[in-house]
């Protein structure tokens, strides 16, 4: 779409640019009816895992134990932190391409409209500006973002020293 000239952004390619959305955006509506459960649950499973290792760390027991366990735990966290925020970042981008999508449509459609001045080529995309950005989610519960990702490690840290705190 970028590539293309504003008097070559006709009625029919806008069109087809906008059917091709639509079958991307069910295509992501569809992954998040399927995944959002199993998400959910590798998330918590993960920040469970995070915990449990940064509860060894903050009482003082992890240095204490046999170096292989050390390895063991530390690549465990590793692990478990690398998908917490994998998966932030690369659903958190979804809401982004979308936004940044619409914003480029929507300035092609300008361009056109002031070069080839149809008012009924500008009302294609009007239902497109109008939706709401699609975020995927862990059964409404846990929202993926990229914002969302430094008030997941600040949850984490808060309840691990909770938790401990309570014992």
């Amino acid at each position: 779409m970028n590539g293309l000239s504003s008097t070559k952004f006709t009625t029919s390619i806008q069109k087809e640019i906008l059917k091709r959305f639509i079958e991307i955006e069910s295509c992501i509506i569809s992954f998040q009816t399927i995944f959002s459960v199993p998400s959910l649950l590798m998330f918590a499973a993960h920040f469970s895992c995070c915990s449990a290792v940064l509860g060894l760390v903050v009482t003082g027991t992890f240095l204490n134990m046999p170096r292989i366990y050390i390895i063991y735990h530390t690549t465990s966290i590793f692990n478990s932190l690398s998908f917490l925020m994998a998966s932030m970042w690369f659903a958190g981008g979804v809401p982004l391409a979308m936004d940044n999508f619409k914003a480029a449509f929507s300035r092609k459609t300008q361009e056109n409209l002031l070069l080839v001045a149809s008012e009924r080529e500008s009302v294609l995309g009007r239902g497109l500006y109008e939706r709401p950005s699609l975020v995927l989610s862990g059964c409404g519960i846990l929202f993926f973002t990229r914002n969302s990702m430094l008030v997941v490690l600040g949850t984490l840290l808060t309840y691990t020293i909770l938790l401990l705190s309570n014992q």
